[in-house]
């Protein structure tokens, strides 16, 4: 039988247990957002170096009368698959972080204790 110290030694110890694995997912979380901002980052910025690229095609094709060049429609089809990376990225980002929530640990019911009979009175008293 435990001891109603027994009881509260318990129940901080299972507090701990929760709040560490709280702590483990909320972990888990941020490393999958920082991850995934890692990523969409580092596509961004090779679409902006394309779009960059493509100002200066449409300068030169606008300022020296030349036609639209092929390179010109293979930046313009780069940043739109780039687009799509960046949304994937980003889909892929929300998911890892719900599959993380869902990893957290559901909230234990408090623990119940047997109730105990009230202590006999001492002997020896009137």
């Amino acid at each position: 039988m435990r001891t109603a110290k027994g009881d509260a030694g318990m129940g901080f110890m299972d507090k701990v247990k929760t709040a560490a694995q709280e702590v483990a997912v909320e972990a888990k979380k941020m490393g999958a957002q920082a991850q995934g901002a890692l990523s969409e980052a580092q596509l961004k910025r090779r679409m902006d170096d394309c779009a960059k690229r493509l100002g200066y095609l449409y300068h030169q094709e606008r300022t020296g009368g030349s036609a639209p060049s092929a390179e010109t429609d293979r930046l313009v089809l780069e940043i739109s698959e780039l687009e799509s990376q960046i949304a994937q990225a980003a889909a892929e980002t929300k998911i890892k972080q719900a599959a993380a929530e869902a990893q957290a640990p559901q909230p234990s019911p408090p623990p119940t204790s047997t109730p105990q009979p009230p202590a006999p009175p001492p002997q020896g008293s009137p």
